[in-house]
């Protein structure tokens, strides 16, 4: 039964109302595509210093450009807060550069 018309087919579609409309858009995940400076990232993820950043994107920077963790805007590096996190608690980040 559509709540909002009041009919019982189950196979009536109708248009969402301006009011569900605006509920999908408030529960909806807006984070995933919300880009940082490196400056912004490292103020608000205090566990990440702007140093260590720029170390992982110089040594790992394509590798981060393929999982969608940084993009370029012209001569800037933004990063995917979401995804970078992602990666690192995925273990992205265990080794950056040098070792075995």
């Amino acid at each position: 039964m559509c709540f909002l018309c009041r009919l019982t087919t189950d196979n009536y579609k109708h248009s969402p109302s301006v009011k569900e409309i605006r509920v999908n858009l408030q529960t909806e995940d807006n984070t995933n595509n919300y880009f940082k400076t490196i400056r912004q990232f490292s103020e608000d993820n205090p566990a990440f210093p702007e140093g260590g950043i720029r170390h992982a994107i110089f040594y790992r920077g394509k590798e981060l450009e393929i999982q969608g963790a940084i993009v370029s805007f012209g001569r800037k590096r933004l990063i995917n807060e979401k995804k970078w996190l992602q990666l690192t608690a995925d273990g992205f980040f265990n080794q950056i550069a040098g070792g075995q």
